[in-house]
């Protein structure tokens, strides 16, 4: 806001935090429903350092959305606490399976 010689009192940028948040909070609520309603659902995750510890970023994924989730671990744990996968009824596609199918 400063770039733009703008400035905001920390009472309004707390309350612009607070509601982005929140907005924010009901938009994921949301693409997790339609994601769990997608025909075909993509989900991988990949390995990332925090705070020097091994965690674990997960991918759900339509034609239309990407939902990214990190958690401290991987397998169906993740997917039960990330709520998506285990709730797909369309066809679910890995890695593992583009493999099997020969594709690279």
């Amino acid at each position: 806001m400063s770039q733009c010689g703008l400035s905001l009192s920390a009472d309004n940028q707390f309350a612009f935090s607070q509601e982005a948040y929140e907005r924010g909070e009901y938009f994921a609520e949301w693409m997790i429903l339609a994601l769990r309603q997608a025909a075909t659902l993509h989900a991988n995750e990949t390995g990332l350092q925090v705070g020097g510890k091994r965690h674990w970023l997960h991918t759900a994924s339509s034609d239309a959305l990407t939902y990214l989730a990190p958690y401290t671990k991987r397998g169906q744990e993740a997917m039960d606490v990330i709520g998506i996968p285990p709730y797909v009824q369309g066809v679910q596609v890995n890695e593992a399976l583009l493999m099997l199918a020969g594709c690279r």
